[in-house]
């Protein structure tokens, strides 16, 4: 899908949770959810380290950490946003 929006030279933008207020996924070209790529991918107990797919919800992720002996701070209330980034176009994704 990305390589064909650039070659379209169309926009990718990554949608969350739907917890902003703000249009900050708003686009007329291409809105991509990442809600199906869940879960940890890898850790490093040793550097306190875990690489974690963008979809996974803050809950998940911090389950996830604690079966490995790590942890996130406190998050509050916010545990059921994703981990995933806000971008402003494809240039956001190479």
């Amino acid at each position: 899908m990305v390589r064909r929006c650039r070659e379209e030279n169309k926009n990718v933008c990554v949608a969350g949770r739907g917890h902003s207020w703000t249009p900050v996924v708003r686009t007329d070209d291409v809105i991509a959810s990442l809600e199906k790529m869940t879960g940890i991918v890898s850790h490093d107990a040793d550097a306190k380290e875990a690489t974690i797919r963008g979809g996974t919800t803050l809950e998940d992720a911090g389950v996830g950490l604690q079966e490995r002996n790590l942890e996130m701070p406190n998050l509050g209330d916010v545990t059921m946003h994703i981990v995933t980034p806000h971008c402003d176009g494809i240039d956001s994704m190479s």
